[in-house]
């Protein structure tokens, strides 16, 4: 007699072959960069601005006007890059790019 569930797989083995297909640990890997971004600016910063992408140690952020592009530029970066390399170690993010959407 054959057993029932002889095609069963580990779930490890599942999520390695799923993950890389969708996209989904650079998703949510993307997700710890956006809460300690938001941590590292405060409530008022994180609403004009959202964390869009981080390649090659670069963070892109996206900001919603010129003045807030300014402020986080020239009076904010070094500290909250400094923060974040406190934050998130492993990520390597070596500077911020911001860009007005």
């Amino acid at each position: 007699m054959k057993p029932k569930f002889s095609n069963v797989k580990h779930i490890k083995n599942i999520l390695r072959d799923v993950l890389p297909k969708y996209n989904l640990a650079g998703r949510m890997s993307l997700d710890a960069v956006s809460a300690a971004w938001r941590e590292a600016v405060g409530e008022p910063a994180a609403g004009m601005t959202g964390v869009s992408s981080l390649r090659k140690g670069v963070l892109q952020v996206i900001v919603n006007s010129p003045s807030v592009k300014h402020d986080l530029e020239n009076f904010r970066c070094c500290e909250i890059l400094e923060q974040l390399k406190k934050k998130l170690p492993e990520k390597n993010i070596k500077k911020l790019k911001f860009v007005i959407k």
